[in-house]
Order: structure tokens, then C-alpha cells, then sequence
């Protein structure tokens, strides 16, 4: 009888791993998911966002009568004169507030830089 207990015991130790796993395995993959829907809205709002910058670059080029906008950072030196990031950054926001665009925070800070 004690034996049979045992083997009860271990058959029903056996099942709840298994049951754990389970959930553990259901678990991780609800996770992934959730972080795959995540990666794939941060990607549409940063896709969104480019080509908000790239129009918004293209005004800023007519207006001002340029060839040529550089991202700052890109370069090894220039002359500050020329720096069209403010410009930019009201164009962006001009441009926001047109259409749907996803709201982006376009301070100095954080706005792709220009020039």
C-alpha cells in the first residue's frame, strides 16, 4: 500500500510539473507576442516619423532655397550660421498639427538634428 502511495504521489508530482511548464511555456510565449506587438508599433511610429522629418526637410529646403540638409551629427565640423534644426523642428510641428501624425515630442533635444 505504501507503495502504491508512492507511486501516487510521484504520478501526481509528475502531472503538476507538467501542468507548470505548461503554463510557464504559455507564459513565455504570450510574452514574446506581446513584445513582437510592441517592436512592430515602435517601428511604425519611428517609419511614421521619418518620413514626417523627411517632408518637413524637403519644406525647409524650398524655403530656404538649399541644396542640401545634413544631419549634424554627421559631420566633422560646420558652420553654425547655416543650422536649420529650428526651422525644421517648426516645420515638423506645422506639419503635425495638418495631419494624423503620430504626436511626436520635437524638442532640440530630441529632434533629428539638421543643418
Amino acid at each position: 500500500m505504501q507503495a502504491k502511495a508512492k507511486v501516487a504521489d510521484v504520478s501526481t508530482l509528475e502531472k503538476e510539473q507538467d501542468a507548470l511548464k505548461d503554463a510557464k511555456d504559455k507564459r513565455d510565449l504570450e510574452a514574446k507576442s506581446a513584445s513582437e506587438k510592441i517592436q512592430r508599433a515602435a517601428n511604425k511610429v519611428m517609419e511614421q516619423f521619418g518620413k514626417l522629418v523627411q517632408e518637413a526637410a524637403q519644406v525647409v529646403l524650398q524655403k530656404n532655397g538649399l541644396d542640401l540638409i545634413i544631419d549634424k551629427n554627421a559631420t566633422l565640423a560646420y558652420n553654425k550660421a547655416i543650422d536649420v534644426t529650428d526651422k525644421l523642428i517648426v516645420e515638423i510641428k506645422a506639419l503635425q498639427s495638418k495631419g494624423n501624425k503620430p504626436a511626436v515630442t520635437t524638442s532640440k533635444e530630441t529632434a533629428p538634428k539638421g543643418k
